[in-house]
């Protein structure tokens, strides 16, 4: 489970950086800088093939810490506060995308879209071979997984994330998420029995 949930975390966060440099109107040229270095660290063929090694997933708080090594490769600083908006963002962004997931099975799917959908936003060719390569050897490993596998890397996955429940004002506002912070995707036989993760 652990590539799956370093992958939608990474991708999270280029899709959240990319917004922002937008939003603040960060000339074109600094803006791909910026991505490219994101992207060149956390798809490093070093740093992926250690991700996709068999293993337990790391705590929140490790995550944290390779995310704000990730985040600071690049010439974007971030205070303190700000990584800790990054990354409750990353995480509910992800968590929200685990729980609206049909069946466990889409967990391969999904991350294929994500990567697909960074590759295009890094725009360096290669950069998105790198991001391609990384693809390629994910669906290569998990391409033998049965029903019983994928209900285990969701399970694993939701677990993980489990007790993160931050307030995200969009899906409050699309009203997916309750004021306690819980997702919440219809139908509920999506999540648990009571459809809040």
């Amino acid at each position: 489970a652990m590539p799956f949930l370093v992958i939608a975390l990474g991708c999270e966060m280029v899709y959240i950086l990319e917004q922002r440099l937008r939003a603040q109107s960060v000339a074109g040229e600094k803006a791909v800088r910026v991505l490219g270095d994101i992207g060149r660290t956390l798809f490093a063929e070093r740093f992926m093939e250690e991700v996709l090694k068999p293993q337990a997933c790391y705590s929140v708080a490790s995550l944290r810490q390779i995310f704000e090594r990730v985040a600071h490769s690049s010439i974007m600083r971030l205070s303190e506060s700000s990584m800790d908006k990054l990354f409750d963002l990353m995480v509910m962004g992800a968590k929200y995308q685990l729980v609206a997931l049909t069946s466990p099975q889409e967990v391969l799917r999904i991350t294929d879209v994500h990567l697909s959908s960074v590759a295009k936003l890094l725009q360096e060719p290669p950069l998105v071979q790198i991001v391609e390569n990384v693809k390629t050897k994910l669906l290569k490993r998990y391409a033998q997984y049965e029903d019983e596998d994928w209900n285990d890397v969701r399970s694993t996955l939701l677990n993980a994330l489990q007790d993160k429940r931050v307030k995200v004002s969009l899906f409050l506002h699309e009203k997916i998420q309750t004021s306690e912070g819980r997702i919440a995707v219809p139908p509920p036989e999506r999540a648990n029995a009571s459809g809040k993760a």
